[in-house]
């Protein structure tokens, strides 16, 4: 069975249990939970993913690092089978540079190679800023990869801009060191619409600017009850249409290719990579005119979840999506042409 000439990310939801519990949280994550993976599962899905050829593992949750040994034995054993590694985190556990500095010496002469945290508005009720700022500057003292991702809304508090207000900051952001992406903070509801900066919306005028999801069929993340999503998209646990009808079976040692060639047999996750969950909508809203979407959605997630659970959108993608299979094939045979022509 073959599956798409991608390359592809192995995400490990190593525990749904966080120190935070952010309103409208992407993965329904809590301080109350207790359930995580099972070491060989972890293990098991690592040497899956590098015998396809997976080009990195992500580690993340909930809160991955209040589960140390289960996320060092995960990157030792990513490290073996030589792929890169990186860890998502609020930076709980960076209270001083002292105790940011021997966490990160620990976790990276276990393999780590790259380190995403996330703040904003919502994380920062659980994590002051002070600690994400210790994170990054220990990250930049250990040669990591650094990206600092900020929830992003109309009249967010937490910005860009008072981060690099920091000298230090600054100075590692100017020189390279790290980056800053400020990304919209959805709700969960795809009829709950919030305010963001102008031109932030899908609307008709900006449509050619929303591009094809990079995520779907591209990053697969094992939960901790060994089910998968094909996708690491926000809110994705809450679209069942992302994961698989089969779970992870680690004693199956082609469990992680039977998962992947399922899902790329779905012409709808084909259609959202190709051309994107706005464009869907732009699209279904031709043929109903009276379908609202323009100036909803800043994140492309949360039209995913529009797409997924409006059953005005999905009847129109059933008696009408064989007009689109023609572009939807066309655009994966590019995009494969060019990968190639880019490898040889």
């Amino acid at each position: 069975m073959k599956l798409l000439k991608i390359e592809r990310t192995l995400s490990v939801m190593l525990s749904y249990r966080c120190n935070a519990e952010c309103s409208d949280c992407g993965t329904f994550s809590n301080p109350r939970i207790r359930e995580k993976l099972e070491s060989q599962d972890v293990l098991a899905a690592i040497q899956q993913a590098a015998a396809l050829g997976f080009k990195n593992v992500v580690f993340t949750g909930g809160e991955a690092t209040l589960h140390e040994k289960l996320l060092c034995n995960g990157l030792r054993e990513a490290r073996a089978r030589g792929l890169s590694t990186r860890l998502v985190t609020n930076g709980v556990w960076a209270n001083s540079m002292e105790r940011a500095r021997r966490k990160l010496r620990t976790w990276t002469d276990s393999g780590l190679d790259e380190i995403n945290l996330s703040t904003g508005d919502q994380h920062q009720r659980f994590v002051p800023a002070e600690f994400v700022s210790c994170a990054i500057e220990a990250a930049c003292e250990a040669n990591l990869r650094c990206l600092l991702m900020i929830e992003k809304r109309a009249q967010s508090v937490v910005t860009k801009r008072q981060f690099l207000e920091s000298e230090s900051l600054s100075q590692l952001f100017d020189s390279g060191r790290f980056g800053i992406i400020e990304s919209p903070w959805m709700p969960l509801d795809p009829r709950h619409v919030r305010e963001y900066p102008i031109g932030d919306t899908a609307t008709n005028k900006n449509l050619a600017k929303f591009a094809g999801c990079d995520s779907i069929l591209q990053t697969y993340v094992l939960g901790t009850d060994s089910g998968v999503y094909c996708c690491c998209g926000i809110g994705c646990r809450a679209i069942d249409e992302l994961k698989s009808t089969r779970a992870f079976d680690r004693n199956d040692e082609h469990s992680l290719h039977s998962i992947i060639y399922e899902a790329e047999q779905d012409f709808l996750k084909l259609w959202i990579r190709a051309e994107g969950t706005e464009k869907i909508l732009a699209w279904c809203a031709s043929k109903r005119p009276e379908l609202g979407w323009e100036g909803m959605y800043a994140h492309r997630c949360q039209a995913c979840l529009r797409i997924y659970s409006d059953p005005v959108v999905g009847q129109i993608i059933r008696e009408h999506h064989r007009e689109k299979i023609p572009d939807v094939v066309f655009r994966e045979f590019v995009a494969s042409s060019m990968k190639e022509l880019s490898s040889a």
